[in-house]
């Protein structure tokens, strides 16, 4: 019996771990933004209106009609949680289904063409457990698919930018000269903000009189969202993105970038490295020479750059995810 093709984006994570579900509410955003594009941004699946959303009840994304199932479950690996999401392919009427998991809480998925967008996680050593015959992943590195290969993982494997929300572009307070006043120290876990310390300290003390804002993004809530994210980076003179946790997408260093705020990032962050010329905005070159008009000079190279590779584009997450969607029909 014919079904009409139907994919199924599960956007919980977005709610349940705001800093790794950005990706999630963006590329949503920009999905419905992109509905009416000429150049059919989204792809067949969005202006087919094909596209469903699985979603917690109080969850809100800019507008749109998209259908949504709702659903108080959070995301999990047990059995009891594979019973349920195995029961929902199964009686969704969907025929794609497309997930954002942090690399240890992937769940294989034999009944349905899944996408999973993969982001950090605690434990890689689950990453050989990534294969089966009908699941795709989407990473932000070209190393990060390295890592799955050397895993063993034989599923095939996209490689898609990551890029800046699309806040960025219109908030008016982003418009307005900077404060200039804060110094701003993103960590990617607990373990990183200890990683990091020493790093971390020689910062503030090039920079004493500072007011120093720290952001754990295994803990942080609001702190990511745009407004309260937009209100740091008007007020920010300097930032530091201290993680280089594999499968980490690196969208807030890249927005203070695009705002032109002088910016630093972990030598072995795969993301950024991939896409920014050789030790401009490295942390260790900048531990070297403390040298704060330079690392200025440097970022607006680093924007220009970035400019070019169309990583600042509104609507490039949903332009590159609408050419992945393709393998799932």
């Amino acid at each position: 019996m014919y079904q009409t093709r139907r994919i199924c984006i599960d956007s919980r994570l977005a709610e349940e771990s705001p800093a790794h579900g950005i990706q999630a509410q963006e590329l949503i955003d920009q999905l419905v933004a992109s509905q009416g594009e000429p150049r059919n941004i989204g792809g067949e699946w969005m202006r087919r209106r094909r596209t469903v959303l699985m979603t917690h009840p109080k969850q809100l994304f800019s507008g749109g009609d998209l259908k949504r199932f709702n659903t108080r479950r959070k995301i999990g690996t047990s059995p009891l949680y594979r019973l349920w999401e195995s029961h929902f392919v199964k009686t969704a009427g969907i025929t794609g289904f497309h997930r954002f998991r942090t690399v240890d809480h992937v769940v294989p998925r034999k009944e349905i063409a899944a996408l999973t967008t993969l982001l950090p996680g605690k434990d890689l050593t689950k990453l050989s457990k990534l294969n089966d015959a009908r699941s795709r992943y989407v990473v932000p590195s070209v190393a990060d698919k390295g890592r799955l290969i050397e895993a063993g993982v034989k599923n095939v494997i996209t490689v898609i930018k990551p890029g800046v929300r699309r806040f960025v572009h219109h908030t008016p307070l982003l418009k307005t000269p900077r404060t200039e006043r804060a110094l701003v120290l993103v960590f990617g876990s607990t373990k990183e903000e200890r990683k990091f310390a020493d790093a971390a300290s020689l910062i503030e003390s090039f920079h004493p009189n500072l007011e120093v804002t720290r952001i754990n993004l295994e803990k942080a809530k609001t702190e990511v969202a745009p407004g309260s994210w937009g209100r740091l980076m008007h007020e920010a003179a300097l930032v530091g993105y201290l993680t280089e946790a594999p499968f980490d997408w690196g969208t807030l260093a890249l927005e203070s970038i695009y705002l032109g705020i002088p910016t630093v990032f972990a030598d072995q962050h795969s993301a950024l490295s991939e896409r920014l010329l050789p030790n401009s905005l490295q942390l260790s070159n900048y531990l070297q020479t403390g040298r704060f008009s330079e690392l200025k000079t440097n970022t607006l190279f680093a924007k220009s750059h970035l400019e070019k590779q169309n990583i600042f584009f509104p609507l490039e997450l949903a332009r590159q995810y609408g050419e992945a969607y393709e393998i799932l029909s």
